[in-house]
C-alpha cells in the first residue's frame, strides 16, 4: 500500500476513535492536500476552537497549492475555507 494512502486510513481509524482530536484532523487534511484532494483538505480543517493552527494550515496550503503549479488553488481556498 502507498504511505500516503496508509496514512490517511489511519488517521480516519483515529477520528472514528475520537473524532474531537483537532491534531488529527489537520493530520488528515495535509495528507489530502499532499494526496492533491483540495476538497477533502478543506473539509479536514475542523471548525475546532481548540486547534490553534488553522491559520498556519491555511497559509501552508496556498504554498502547496503553488508548489504544484495550482496557481489558482489559493484563490479557491481563501474563499472557502472555514474560519
Amino acid at each position: 500500500m502507498v504511505p500516503k494512502v496508509r496514512a490517511l486510513k489511519l488517521a480516519e481509524q483515529a477520528l472514528a476513535i475520537d473524532g474531537t482530536d483537532h491534531h488529527t484532523w489537520r493530520i488528515k487534511a495535509l495528507l489530502d492536500f499532499m494526496n492533491q484532494d483540495s476538497d477533502a483538505g478543506l473539509a479536514g480543517i475542523h471548525p475546532s476552537p481548540r486547534d490553534p493552527s488553522r491559520s498556519s494550515l491555511l497559509a501552508s496550503l496556498g504554498f502547496v497549492q503553488f508548489a504544484s503549479r495550482d496557481h489558482l488553488g489559493p484563490g479557491r481556498t481563501a474563499g472557502t475555507a472555514p474560519l
